[in-house]
């Protein structure tokens, strides 16, 4: 059976969020780190029924509806709409969007990588 490829830090920031839901999210994600800082950047989301293959709903645990986005979304950005950054998910869709859609997704892209991805990758040592 093939191991779960789930990022260590992101396992172990979903679990003491499960454990502890009324921690600080940027608490979570400092115990996290302190545990698994040298682990890499290789974010993608396996899926928890077929670790071989990538998640069905989302591919990254860095952007939303991952799970872990939310945390991320909470510590580093918490005044940030979480309906509007499910906007996010709509990049996967076949289908193009109207031009009014496409631009609060293109803004949301953008709010989404300045706020919360290169924060958190900041942290990290990263980017």
């Amino acid at each position: 059976m093939a191991q779960n490829r789930t990022h260590p830090l992101v396992a172990l920031a979903l679990e003491l969020l499960m454990r502890n839901p009324d921690m600080p999210a940027r608490e979570i994600l400092s115990r996290a780190r302190a545990e698994h800082a040298m682990a890499g950047f290789d974010f993608d989301a396996p899926d928890p029924q077929r670790p071989d293959k990538p998640h069905p709903a989302y591919g990254d645990e860095l952007h939303p509806p991952s799970p872990f986005a939310e945390l991320l979304r909470r510590a580093y950005a918490p005044t940030l709409d979480p309906r509007e950054a499910l906007l996010l998910a709509l990049l996967e869709r076949e289908e193009e969007p109207g031009p009014e859609l496409s631009a609060r997704i293109d803004t949301m892209v953008d709010r989404w990588q300045l706020e919360v991805v290169e924060k958190f990758m900041d942290d990290l040592g990263g980017v």
